[in-house]
């Protein structure tokens, strides 16, 4: 999918060769999203939650009428002024869909003054810094739970999503890693 993607000065329209390059994948980018648009809207969900303004899921839940829509901001994907990776398009539709959702998730001061910079409501955007309550969900005993889990205390424990490519690639370092140091990953 990158390397469809034409990166350009912030918003500003596309060139004739990105139009061409676009043009060329619309069928099988057509059937993708086709596919998805229909999983969005026939899952059996009380909430749909993106956690990335960017992702082609919040769009097609919006699409969908898909009620209530709640986005989490990460940053990448409404920070348009630092390096970005998302072409012109996806940025206006990013700023599209958080002026149209229910909720927006700002984990930080600076997200939330760049949504208002966005136009979105603020009543529609929720700080919840770092995405966790800590009243709701309040720290514990990790000794206490890696014991009753059998983790020892040096081992490390490294959370990953398994969703990307990133993922592919953390792994096959993960196989690299164990053979230098092998109490990262605990006993067989």
């Amino acid at each position: 999918m990158a390397s469809n993607v034409c990166k350009g000065p912030q918003i500003a329209p596309p060139s004739q060769d990105c139009w061409r390059k676009s043009c060329q994948a619309w069928p099988q980018q057509l059937a993708s999203f086709w596919q998805r648009y229909r999983l969005v809207r026939d899952i059996l969900a009380d909430v749909i939650h993106a956690h990335y303004a960017a992702s082609t899921w919040a769009g097609l839940a919006l699409i969908a009428g898909r009620r209530p829509l709640v986005i989490t901001v990460m940053g990448g994907d409404v920070l348009f002024d630092e390096p970005s990776t998302l072409s012109w398009s996806d940025q206006a539709l990013t700023i599209l869909a958080l002026r149209h959702v229910d909720l927006v998730i700002s984990k930080s001061e600076h997200l939330t003054r760049v949504l208002e910079s966005f136009w979105v409501q603020t009543a529609r955007i929720m700080k919840l810094f770092w995405g966790v309550d800590t009243e709701l969900f309040p720290p514990v005993d990790g000794g206490a739970k890696r014991k009753s889990m059998g983790i020892s205390e040096q081992d490390m424990i490294v959370p990953v999503h398994a969703c990307c490519d990133h993922f592919t690639i953390f792994m096959r370092l993960c196989g690299l890693f164990r053979r230098f140091f092998p109490y990262i990953f605990g006993p067989n």
